[in-house]
């Protein structure tokens, strides 16, 4: 009777232990689902510090970190807590790439701002649909990369021009500047890309430093041709360049620096004067694919095989 007693109490405090080991193994599983969803558990690791201080001064700060970096939905839920797991060993064994690059998927930021597809969106002077660039497939931090995280983000993509003209050069979108600039707008505020840097004060210096064949979006050739030859330059221009540079009023050196043209030629150009009598020693110096990149080889047969004389490898050919 007794021996079956201790074992009733031995089998209650066992199952009283069972389950109070599942209790706690419950609520720390469950303090750390909800705990890893706050935006202080990010804060935690050391490198993730300056991202949370951007987080907490933008106007983003009431929205915790996983609504923007986790995908909607269960599923999304549980592959980000995965995503922890890995996170913390790569915190601990500081096995971490840098610099940190979280992803934000076009589903979390409509989220909130679904309105994007139906309406227009105006601010700082500008009109944009965004409709047509998420029907192309583009994702809204090919523009807003730095929302929430500012300078700190290690990926910055702003909306500025370069990222409009692809499509606004008159064969896709059209390029009428009142589609998309709001007229007596304040326009303070811009993103300081290529096309800001192309068109600012300095532009007379700047203007060839960004993508030449997006110029003739707003500009006619006539307003390029003013001051150069034809530009953007023609596909074959690098076999016909050679005519325009030797000319008296070239001005090449409008765009180019001289080592641009050494850059390629590899030798002097265009050759020095007394160059003829030379180019054999300069031909051995340099080899014979550097001179092809401008001469076509019956350009040599031309003197050669008409003058050849003994010892040379080329044989004479007769008229």
């Amino acid at each position: 009777m007794n021996e079956n007693r201790e074992a009733l109490k031995k089998a209650r405090r066992k199952k009283d232990i069972l389950s109070i080991t599942a209790l706690i193994l419950i609520l720390l599983f469950t303090g750390g689902l909800v705990g890893s969803s706050h935006p202080s558990f990010c804060k935690s690791c050391h490198i993730e510090k300056p991202y949370y201080q951007s987080w907490k001064e933008s106007p983003h700060n009431k929205i915790g970190c996983l609504s923007c970096h986790q995908e909607p939905g269960v599923l999304g839920f549980c592959a980000e807590k995965l995503k922890m797991v890995r996170r913390v060993i790569s915190n601990t064994l500081r096995s971490y790439r840098k610099p940190v690059i979280g992803n934000v998927s076009n589903a979390s930021c409509l989220k909130c701002h679904g309105w994007v597809q139906k309406k227009l969106a105006i601010r700082e002077g500008i009109r944009v649909s965004h409709r047509e660039f998420l029907e192309k497939a583009y994702k809204c931090i090919d523009c807003h990369s730095t929302v929430a995280h500012g300078e700190v983000s290690a990926i910055k993509e702003y909306p500025h021009m370069d990222k409009c003209t692809p499509c606004h050069n008159k064969r896709i979108a059209p390029t009428t500047c009142e589609i998309c600039h709001v007229k007596g707008a304040e326009r303070t505020v811009r993103y300081t890309g290529p096309w800001a840097v192309t068109h600012g004060p300095k532009w007379e210096k700047t203007h060839g430093m960004g993508n030449l064949t997006s110029c003739i979006v707003c500009h006619e050739e006539e307003k390029c041709t003013k001051c150069h030859v034809l530009i953007p330059h023609p596909e074959n221009w690098p076999y016909l360049h050679g005519k325009n540079a030797r000319e008296e009023n070239s001005n090449c050196d409008f765009c180019h620096i001289k080592s641009f043209c050494e850059n390629c030629h590899q030798i002097e150009m265009p050759h020095p004067e007394g160059f003829l009598p030379i180019h054999a020693d300069e031909l051995k110096e340099v080899g014979e694919k550097i001179c092809l990149r401008c001469h076509a080889k019956s350009s040599c047969d031309l003197c050669h095989t008409k003058h050849a004389h003994p010892g040379l490898r080329f044989e004479k050919k007769e008229d």
